[in-house]
């Protein structure tokens, strides 16, 4: 089970380490052969190898680029502080490389404003989302295709269960 968070200027740290440790810990739980067929593997993803500058100034280091070849069974994207059109103009690889790791068999998950990378690959149009409310007007715009559901705070596009992802294939999750 290869699991691979991708880093950006201005990610929440904590949508990436909380996601991580609950992740980890599920896995722990799957029995020992599977566990054995199926490592469960953690991999940073950012546009260098050099350490991006997450929220509160906080630095972690990526293991690959967005050129490496690996292929990941789940995609996690954080959400990030601010406005995220600026940190999506800094990135245009990662829409691209969003399509081909779902392409590839990926389930993708995004949390806040984290939404809006998944609205940018336009594997969203004609789904019901969500972002962060404070970004609720802007996404709605940029994104018509889009149906922005403003009532809910997570919206689950195919379920997600944390124990039930390292054991079944699903493609897409919004919270």
């Amino acid at each position: 089970m290869r699991v691979g968070f991708i880093l950006f200027h201005r990610a929440l740290i904590t949508g990436i380490s909380l996601s991580a440790e609950m992740l980890t810990s599920a896995a722990s739980l799957r029995d020992r052969k599977t566990q054995q067929q199926s490592p469960f593997e953690i991999k940073l993803i950012a546009s260098s190898l050099a350490s991006p500058t997450l929220t509160a100034g906080i630095r972690i280091q990526p293991d690959i680029t967005f050129e490496d070849e690996t292929n990941f069974d789940i995609i996690i994207v954080p959400p990030m502080w601010g406005n995220p059109i600026s940190s999506i103009a800094k990135h245009p690889q990662i829409p691209a490389w969003l399509i081909k790791q779902y392409h590839n068999g990926a389930q993708i998950i995004a949390t806040g404003t984290g939404v809006t990378w998944l609205a940018e690959t336009g594997l969203l149009n004609h789904q019901t989302a969500t972002t962060h409310w404070y970004f609720y007007d802007k996404f709605s715009q940029r994104y018509p295709q889009i149906k922005l559901n403003r009532q809910a705070s997570i919206t689950s596009l195919m379920a997600f269960i944390v124990l039930k992802v390292l054991t079944h294939r699903q493609k897409w999750c919004c919270f």
